[in-house]
């Protein structure tokens, strides 16, 4: 019986994002990676969410987003060529910017909508990350990218270690760990913890 009422139902009215009153929409986008919102809440302050439960980051956050670049940076004697895998709001990466012995900054994201809405509405929370000359936003799987980039990066910085969405567990795979490792430029040192 519940079968047959959800198949005469329509559901082209059923909500993407839970507006309530607690977040105001800015934005609400979707494309074959899901449903994504950028959205306001005082406590928060600007968030992107995928699928109305996964929140890719936020600005209240940034100190602790920026923290997952700052430590990695401040471990490495000389990070001149650095990748993030995840870009969400690109808090975390432009953290990068601050360092001066970083010459490149790669992000790879796999949502084409999370890297238009990081470049939109996050511009003033990333420091302008994707105009930004040190800084190239690929839009392709990290997996892909990874695994052609040998001996290319002195420092990868993986910022989305929760598998929610398909794909992502396979980047907490040793295979991509591997990748990783290979992707390492030749010299980086085991003792500061890059390899």
């Amino acid at each position: 019986m519940a079968t047959c009422l959800l198949l005469t139902t329509s559901l082209k009215n059923a909500p993407i994002f839970l507006r309530g009153s607690t977040f105001r929409l800015l934005e609400l986008r979707s494309g074959r990676e899901g449903s994504l919102a950028v959205a306001e809440r005082p406590d928060v302050g600007r968030a992107m969410f995928l699928d109305n439960h996964y929140m890719l980051g936020c600005s209240a956050g940034a100190p602790d987003m920026q923290r997952q670049a700052h430590l990695p940076l401040l471990l490495h004697s000389h990070p001149k060529r650095v990748c993030f895998i995840g870009l969400g709001t690109g808090i975390t990466a432009a953290a990068a910017l601050k360092h001066g012995a970083v010459e490149s900054i790669a992000a790879i994201e796999l949502c084409p909508l999370v890297a238009e809405a990081s470049a939109r509405h996050f511009s003033q929370f990333n420091q302008n990350l994707s105009l930004d000359p040190k800084t190239q936003v690929h839009v392709e799987d990290a997996r892909t990218y990874i695994a052609s980039a040998k001996s290319r990066f002195d420092l990868i910085v993986g910022d989305l270690f929760a598998p929610w969405r398909p794909g992502e567990a396979r980047l907490c795979s040793l295979e991509q760990f591997t990748a990783a490792k290979e992707a390492l430029r030749p010299g980086v040192s085991s003792a500061n913890g890059c390899r």
